[in-house]
This record gives C-alpha cells, structure tokens and sequence, in this order.
C-alpha cells in the first residue's frame, strides 16, 4: 500500500474524529430530540420552583409534547453548532453570514417557544 494512501486515510479519520468529538454536545442533543420524536416520550426541562429559577428538573412528556420537546432539543443544537467553531471568514458573501446569523439567533429563539408550547401540552395532558 503506497504510502500516500495511508496518510490519506489517516487524515480522512482524523478529520471525522475531529468532527464528532468537537461536536459531540449537539450531536447528542439531535439524537435524544430524534429519539424523542420517534418514540413520542421523553423529558422537558422544567424550573423547579418560582423562588429559584435557576435550577430545573426534567420532566416527562408523551405524544405531541414530546414532539415538541424533541424539535426543541434539535433547534437547540442547531444553535450550538453554529456557536461553537470558528466564526465565518470575513471575505464570505455578506448574504451567507447574515442567513448564519438569522439561522443560528432564530434556533435559540424556536428552542425557547417549542419548549413552551411543549410545557403547555404537557400541562394539558396531565
């Protein structure tokens, strides 16, 4: 095996792994939202208490919450995926850097709104 053809594929894992594991958080967090979706259970995020609004416990959720929930898990790593990394190069096409923007702003705020909706029906239901 000629010895470019090794370091080739050293680079093409290397480059995977890299990949993955530098995205490791959103990846995950795509996954349980799909897994979510699929099943039609899971957990939501709820504030555990109005006086401390900082701590939160997950709750479960079922049928069309769940759903919710799930498109909210993958907004959100939708979100960090854009976060993380290196910014775009500045010499990009203005019209690609601010569809990032819209993109990457416009998933935290459709986390927070599924999420929402999701503690409604999970309200509803229960």
């Amino acid at each position: 095996m000629p010895l470019n053809s090794i370091l080739g594929e050293r680079w093409k894992v290397k480059r995977i792994l890299g990949f993955v594991l530098g995205n490791a958080l959103p990846l995950l967090l795509t996954l349980y939202g799909l897994k979510c979706i699929l099943a039609l259970q899971g957990h939501l995020t709820e504030p555990n208490s109005k006086a401390m609004l900082h701590t939160f416990y997950l709750a479960p959720v079922k049928g069309v919450a769940s759903v919710m929930a799930g498109l909210g898990y993958i907004s959100l790593a939708l979100f960090g995926y854009f976060s993380c990394g290196r910014p775009p190069d500045e010499d990009r096409a203005w019209f690609l850097r601010v569809m990032r923007a819209i993109v990457r702003w416009g998933s935290l705020g459709a986390t927070f709104v599924l999420w929402h909706h999701a503690h409604k029906l999970r309200l509803e239901m229960s």
